[in-house]
């Protein structure tokens, strides 16, 4: 070994030996991706302490002097050299850890990240860090993505079968009660007995139920100015804008998920925002979530678009349409006359109208198949019955 390189051998072991490193390394094993975010993340943390100590700047950037020992006079002991490199170690397993939460919440795995090109990867991982706001809706985006899923299982789960009749068998979790209460009788048990061995317990005659195939989603996200106002009435918690993103970026999961198309735009006045959502496409379900609120509202906008887009594209056809609002918003005639041949074709319209408190009535949209009204209260029973309906 080169002996100007061989002090860092022994600061290396020792760094190495370090529990923080080893958590480093537990979160990054395998996963280029979050290792060598670590990495820049450590080596940032370095470069800092290198600009507030000129003697440990000067010791790590010094050449090898004529008997290959490192230059310079001012070397830094190795019990403060390891303090600072364990540091930065630390920060980088850190940062990992909040990656992979903020992965977690998104619903990307690390497999998906190796699907990416690089410059998309390094552009997911930089969004997915970038700010407080990012962070948080990681975890309600999780939250709502989490409650879909649980949501989809119960109601297959529930519609899996149907009595259908009465027929002859030996399963005892359909049979009869009055067959399951011969079992308390001592002579009866033994009828029961031989009648089971042989298959001819009376018991439920089951049939599964011909669940209807879900179609495409297109799911239209309000992101007016009045959107910013906080989902609570003291102003604590998400926001509307927050709360409805997180709603609309678990209908798309879910759907991308069960390989549906879904097609998702944010609305003001106009359409703002537009993107068809796909298992490949990462960036399109946080770019939905991170849509930010301004301007007005305009329902004509939003269903013209969402009409515009089933029409042209086959694979929309049948599609739920999706509105996740804060207000009522009139709809021209045109517009509600439109919408109604594409109800007739089998296209149902939902509403999620989100406000801080809610009205003694629900509105009532002629146009819409259902509307549901929520505030921070009923948050998440809302939610799951929307996912129970479309996702």
């Amino acid at each position: 070994m080169d002996l100007f390189y061989l002090p860092n051998r022994s600061i290396m072991e020792r760094v190495l030996a370090d529990p923080s490193v080893e958590q480093a390394r537990a979160v990054t094993m395998l996963d280029e991706t979050l290792a060598a975010l670590a990495a820049a993340e450590a080596a940032e943390r370095l470069k800092e302490e290198m600009e507030r100590d000129r003697d440990l700047a000067d010791y790590l950037n010094a050449a090898p002097g004529d008997d290959g020992e490192a230059g310079g006079d001012a070397a830094p002991d190795q019990a403060r050299l390891v303090k600072v490199v364990r540091a930065a170690a630390k920060d980088g397993a850190e940062t990992a850890q909040q990656v992979m939460a903020a992965l977690n919440g998104w619903g990307i795995e690390p497999a998906d990240l190796r699907r990416l090109p690089v410059e998309q990867r390094v552009e997911l991982l930089r969004r997915i860090t970038d700010g407080d706001r990012i962070r948080k809706l990681a975890t309600l985006v999780g939250r709502m993505r989490n409650l879909a899923r649980a949501r989809s299982r119960n109601r297959l789960r529930r519609r899996r079968d149907e009595v259908y009749g009465i027929t002859t068998g030996s399963d005892l979790g359909h049979a009869l009660p009055s067959e399951l209460a011969q079992l308390r009788h001592p002579l009866l048990r033994l009828d029961f007995l031989r009648r089971y061995v042989e298959g001819q317990i009376t018991q439920y005659h089951l049939r599964g139920r011909q669940e209807q195939g879900r179609g495409p989603v297109v799911v239209g996200l309000d992101a007016s100015g009045s959107m910013r106002v906080s989902l609570s009435t003291d102003g604590s918690g998400a926001s509307r804008i927050d709360w409805a993103a997180a709603v609309a970026a678990a209908l798309a999961d879910a759907a991308v998920r069960d390989r549906r198309r879904c097609h998702a735009f944010a609305f003001n006045a106009q359409v703002a925002w537009e993107r068809d959502i796909t298992t490949a496409d990462r960036l399109g379900v946080l770019e939905l979530a991170s849509i930010d609120a301004t301007g007005g509202t305009s329902y004509d906008a939003a269903l013209t678009h969402a009409m515009d887009q089933i029409e042209t594209d086959r694979t929309l056809e049948h599609a739920d349409i999706v509105l996740v609002t804060d207000g009522e918003c009139a709809v021209s005639g045109p517009v509600v006359d439109r919408l109604q041949t594409f109800r007739d074709r089998g296209v149902r319209v939902w509403v999620l109208m989100v406000c801080d408190r809610l009205a003694a009535e629900t509105p009532t949209f002629p146009w819409a198949d259902r509307v549901w009204q929520v505030n921070a209260a009923v948050a998440d029973d809302v939610a799951a019955e929307l996912f129970e309906e479309v996702a």
